[in-house]
């Protein structure tokens, strides 16, 4: 029941309380509030901005940061000190060689006999003068070797030896390895290939030249055929699938009228073939070919903040952000959401949850709540049902189409007006006492202290009585 709706939303769906105007390219969802996790300066021990990340093969993820990398071994934090200055990218080539570039250095952490890891500097194995590495553009690990661009140079480093790539300079590159091929976006250029060592720009159109904005290159997506060669990511103009032919069209159309002025900075493609995209005004946003935004997180459904700095995947399926306060981890693929106050679930207890042809209803605090399904930006609510005359709900069940609720008056049925009909009176019910209801193949079972009675539904929708056991009174009215 938690999974989202498949119901397109292009009206005011005031029937459900939703109340405004939904968003075009989101659907309905029963989610509530997202599964997110908040790390920040008081669990990971550094600065509050973190930047970047990756994840070592035993799935520990890790993320830049002033003076070094976190690295998050599943229960605490460990600090990797590299150097005075913010550490914006990380690779991981293997376990034992993590590297990392920012603020013009470019080095490894390398994990001795001890099994703690400590910096290198690499830079000058690279430039003679460091005024000449430039400013970071880019970096990856492709097989046994980490690939890097700046705007002033591109280099591969492997075996520890750097191999200086043909490239020029003065342009910030974004460098991105899918399977075995390797494709750099350059601005005001497009978007290259490398084959056979050498860099061929395959895709120039002027949409890809005139690009100024924060552009992500990412694997593509299985879907169509034929195959995309990848996807890039313009937080100005949209989200591309890039074909071998050159040519290009508009993926996830349908998300970019909500998406267009949101800032799109990161992308990432997930383990399940969809897109996540975060941006400033967004938050993250996991998008879907041809069903549009399918989950969403932001500051109004659990986020501390939106301004995101680095995305990985994990393991597990979990989603870690890094950004300008701290890092979140959002669970998104857990079938599990949280109802809480804000979404209209009060502080009493909960005696019973049913599903009553297609709609969620709980019973709180002798009260009567539905599930509203709600945009996926804004996610599900529980509201009260106003009943007039009723004081008191003690149960519910789903019998045969009919929602029956036990209440003081007797046995009622929900109408789909919001009224209740009593269909079967307990004129005798102590003051006080209430009684509880359970449900079998053809019938069901009223139970109260000292009786339980069975009824079933005639093929004309009247209920009668089938049978009776009396019985002691006893001090419980669980069954």
């Amino acid at each position: 029941m938690l999974n989202p709706r498949r119901i397109r939303i292009f009206a005011l769906f005031l029937s459900l309380g939703l109340g405004a105007a939904a968003l075009m390219g989101q659907e309905l969802t029963e989610r509530g509030k997202q599964l997110v996790r908040h790390y920040d300066v008081e669990d990971y021990g550094a600065h509050v901005n973190t930047v970047g990340g990756d994840m070592l093969s035993d799935g520990r993820v890790l993320f830049g940061t002033f003076g070094g990398v976190v690295l998050f071994a599943g229960q605490s934090w460990e600090f990797l000190p590299v150097a005075q200055s913010f550490i914006m990218d990380q690779v991981v080539l293997n376990d034992d060689e993590i590297y990392v570039s920012g603020g013009g250095l470019f080095g490894r952490l390398k994990r001795g006999a001890n099994g703690r890891y400590a910096y290198e500097s690499l830079v000058e194995q690279v430039v003679d003068n460091r005024a000449d590495y430039g400013v970071e553009g880019s970096m990856l690990t492709r097989g046994d070797s980490v690939w890097v661009s700046t705007e002033k140079l591109m280099f591969k480093w492997r075996d520890g030896a750097v191999e200086m790539v043909d490239w020029p300079e003065s342009k910030l590159t974004k460098l991105i390895a899918t399977g075995s091929e390797l494709y750099a976006f350059r601005y005001g250029e497009g978007v290259y290939q490398l084959v056979d060592d050498e860099w061929r720009l395959r895709w120039q159109d002027e949409l890809f030249t005139g690009l100024t904005g924060r552009v992500e290159l990412t694997a593509p997506d299985s879907v169509g055929t034929p195959a995309a060669r990848l996807t890039l990511v313009a937080g100005e103009a949209g989200i591309f699938d890039l074909y071998d032919n050159g040519e290009y069209k508009q993926a996830y159309a349908e998300t970019w009228p909500e998406l267009a002025d949101r800032r799109l900075r990161y992308a990432l493609r997930l383990s399940t073939g969809d897109l996540l995209v975060a941006g400033d005004k967004l938050g993250m946003a996991i998008l879907r070919q041809g069903e549009g935004i399918r989950h969403w997180v932001n500051t109004g459904n659990e986020l501390i903040h939106d301004s995101l700095l680095g995305l990985v995947e994990d393991q597990e399926g979990g989603i870690w952000a890094a950004g300008l306060v701290g890092i979140h981890r959002w669970e998104y693929q857990l079938p599990i959401t949280l109802f809480d106050p804000e979404r209209g679930v009060g502080s009493g207890a909960i005696s019973d949850a049913i599903e009553h042809q297609g709609t969620v209803y709980l019973i709180q605090s002798e009260e009567l709540y539905r599930l509203v399904p709600g945009p996926v930006s804004t996610g599900a609510r529980f509201e009260k049902i106003e009943i007039d005359g009723v004081a008191v709900i003690s149960d519910a069940i789903s019998f045969q189409g009919d929602l029956l609720i036990a209440i003081e008056q007797g046995l009622g049925r929900l109408n789909d007006d919001g009224t209740i009909e009593v269909i079967l009176e307990e004129p005798d019910l102590p003051y006080g006492e209430i009684f509880s209801l359970r449900v079998f193949p053809h019938h069901f079972m009223k139970y109260r202290r000292g009786l339980t009675t069975f009824y079933e539904r005639s093929s004309d929708g009247e209920y009668r009585r089938v049978g009776e056991v009396k019985h002691d009174s006893l001090g419980t009215n669980s069954v």
